[in-house]
């Protein structure tokens, strides 16, 4: 009772008290976070972004065609393609140590900055000739936890990060995304929005509706008093 009229009392003082009043100009206020919306001209990029990381000493890392910056939200960095560089095709892949790698047609980089503000790529990895696509364009990479999954249009799968060889884990029509459901790795397929079981060593498997529906009852021991429960077959 006694809280419940001190809080009262308090919101009484308060609006006796009006608004309260905004911070000076030149102070920033605790609280909610601000922010700013900046366009791509205002981080020196010529193009949108493609990809955004949170690198490991805290720095953001913005991706464009021609442009690597780095940045804290207020003060950037940087980097221009060298002339005749090849440019980068979409996401990038960043390792523990803060190294960037990209995909190229046929072959994974690393991209290495010089002091001049300028950025090259330096092969790291190519992809084995063979199979349906022996020079895919590598665009997109998915980060996972144990391998990187690198794809582009050409439906072509390949596993690859640092201190591995590359490999082609399969081909699909046309990727959308590796992701992870429990220890499996699938991808999904951009046009018919079918799922692919991806495994070494063997081709990717489809997922059927059967293989991830719930089919077996599941019956749970009742505590002493307790009736005994039981889960239907799923739709």
């Amino acid at each position: 009772m006694i809280c419940a009229l001190a809080l009262a009392a308090a919101m009484a003082l308060s609006l006796a008290a009006g608004p309260m009043p905004s911070a000076p100009p030149g102070v920033v206020e605790t609280g909610a976070p601000s922010f700013v919306v900046m366009g791509p001209e205002a981080l020196g990029l010529s193009s949108a972004p493609t990809d955004l990381h949170l690198l490991p000493d805290g720095r953001v890392l913005v991706i464009s065609e021609h442009e690597v910056a780095f940045g804290d939200g207020v003060r950037w960095d940087t980097y221009l393609g060298e002339d005749e560089q090849q440019r980068i095709f979409s996401t990038v892949a960043v390792d523990a140590g803060g190294q960037i790698y990209a995909g190229l047609t046929g072959a994974i980089a690393r991209i290495d900055l010089s002091s001049a503000g300028r950025w090259h790529f330096t092969e790291v990895a190519s992809v084995p000739k063979g199979g349906a696509s022996e020079s895919p364009d590598l665009r997109f990479v998915s980060q996972l936890k144990d391998q990187w999954y690198w794809f582009g249009g050409s439906g072509t799968i390949v596993s690859w990060k640092p201190g591995q060889a590359a490999a082609v884990e399969g081909r699909v029509g046309g990727v959308d995304r590796v992701f992870t459901l429990g220890k499996d790795v699938f991808a999904s397929e951009d046009t018919s929005g079918a799922f692919f079981r991806l495994r070494d060593g063997m081709a990717p498997e489809r997922v059927t509706a059967a293989d991830v529906l719930v089919r077996d009852p599941v019956q749970r021991r009742p505590a002493a008093g307790r009736h005994r429960c039981r889960r239907p077959e799923a739709l």
